[in-house]
């Protein structure tokens, strides 16, 4: 075991070769407006849309990074220390999935982007992707029971002939419940102001004392979500203007969920990885982010409570684009159909278990305009043309936020000891490396 009470730090020679990598691939996959393209599609009309990027690396950019990353291949192999060596090779595979994803979308080649992020990021778990399916059917019969049946015929039949098409094998009863996670609170706490915001930010890195990142309270031009800038070390929080445009109004308690998730979460295990012997526990281990979203969305459930499990939607999106379930790949048109539906329904079915009734029009709109949102997350890089061929993150919040409120039911006193660094403390390889370094677990 390293003696972490020396305060050096082992990878000093290496951190400064992996930094300039240690970018995120998204950042580059910003398509072009397409606004005539989402009308035509919340309006039911179904065609093959054409995505353009804007943002895609030049081939300066790509070749400069595969230097850096042969250079980097070459000082982990002669780096003495083995605990060292074993952090970083890991990493350095992840990057060099990470560039080849990149590479892909700049050549427009779609397999070639969904195989690299397949490297990156895996199928959705078996036993989640079960428990998803037998929610979604939970959903479907709930609504097929219900006066509003006829209006959303359609839909019904749509998830229900899907559903028909996976193996027994991949459907029916789950071991899995949610019956850990609190309920969703009533929330009476007032809307507040992004002034009140920036204090409650302000007042979170005093309290976790970290001097050096700053809040900022953005333009009436700019964003309208909060964003959280690892390379600038900035806290961004909306405009006045763009908060009173949100659908759900930023309460007080809202504001304490997101601050716990990107503040507490995000930006404490940032900051403490880098108080580690290991500099690059400060950015992530190979893998760290099912540990770091579903973390992230822990302790904001646990604030505000839920209804499931986090990222049902995301999850699904990537289960029908890849056909993991089914063995049909989708494109974007194919996939952003049957998401559609599965959120229409899931409305309903909400309302009806809050007694609350529904404009099954202005919902089906509104979930065709989630659908192109989130379908646009996951084809992103892509034609969306190429069935299967996506960008497949957004599954990892709910594999992560799964696997730790399985752990927290275990071992909840353990949740301190998370906020160490950026790694999965559900990876075994990550914890035994963790200990090694010396810190408590």
């Amino acid at each position: 075991m390293w003696n972490a009470a020396s305060g050096e730090k082992l990878d000093t020679n290496l951190f400064p070769l992996i930094e300039p990598l240690l970018f995120e691939d998204y950042h580059f996959l910003v398509p072009r407006s397409h606004a005539a393209e989402k009308r035509a599609i919340i309006a039911g009309e179904i065609f093959t849309p054409t995505f353009t990027y804007t943002r895609l690396p030049s081939e300066e950019m790509l070749r400069t990074w595969s230097e850096h990353l042969h250079a980097l291949e070459a000082a982990i192999a002669a780096h003495s220390h083995e605990l060292v060596r074993r952090a970083y090779e890991p990493k350095l595979a992840e990057i060099q999935a990470r560039i080849e994803l990149l590479a892909a979308a700049c050549a427009g080649d779609d397999a070639g982007l969904g195989a690299a992020s397949r490297k990156l990021y895996v199928d959705p778990n078996e036993e989640n992707t079960r428990y998803t399916l037998q929610h979604l059917e939970k959903r479907c019969t709930a609504v097929a029971a219900s006066p509003y049946a006829a209006q959303v015929q359609s839909e019904l039949e749509q998830l229900q002939a899907w559903v028909h098409n996976i193996p027994e094998g991949k459907r029916g009863e789950s071991a899995l419940s949610a019956s850990a996670i609190p309920k969703p609170m009533l929330d009476t706490t007032p809307v507040v102001s992004a002034e009140e915001i920036e204090q409650m930010c302000v007042a979170a890195l005093v309290a976790h004392d970290i001097p050096e990142w700053r809040v900022v309270v953005g333009s009436a031009e700019g964003s309208h979500i909060f964003s959280v800038n690892h390379e600038t070390r900035i806290i961004s929080v909306p405009h006045n203007d763009n908060l009173h445009n949100r659908k759900r109004p930023m309460t007080k308690l809202r504001a304490e969920a997101l601050i716990a998730h990107e503040i507490g979460t995000h930006v404490v295990r940032r900051h403490n990885g880098e108080q580690s012997p290991l500099l690059l526990l400060g950015r992530g281990l190979a893998n760290y982010l099912l540990g770091e979203e579903g973390l992230a969305t822990y302790v904001e459930q646990r604030i505000t409570g839920a209804e499931d499990y986090a990222g049902d939607a995301g999850y699904l999106s990537v289960i029908l684009a890849r056909g993991v379930a089914d063995d049909t790949p989708r494109d974007f048109i194919e996939t952003h159909t049957l998401l559609a539906a599965y959120l229409t329904i899931d409305r309903i079915a909400s309302a009806l278990s809050h007694e609350m009734a529904v404009d099954v029009e202005q919902v089906r709109a509104s979930s065709r305009e989630r659908a192109w949102s989130m379908c646009l997350r996951i084809f992103r890089g892509t034609s969306g043309t190429t069935p299967g061929a996506v960008f497949g993150k957004d599954a990892v919040y709910r594999d992560g936020n799964i696997a730790l409120w399985q752990e927290m039911s275990a071992h909840e006193g353990r949740l301190p000891l998370f906020f160490a660094g950026k790694y999965d403390p559900a990876n075994k390889a990550h914890v035994e490396l963790v200990r090694e370094l010396g810190l408590p677990l």
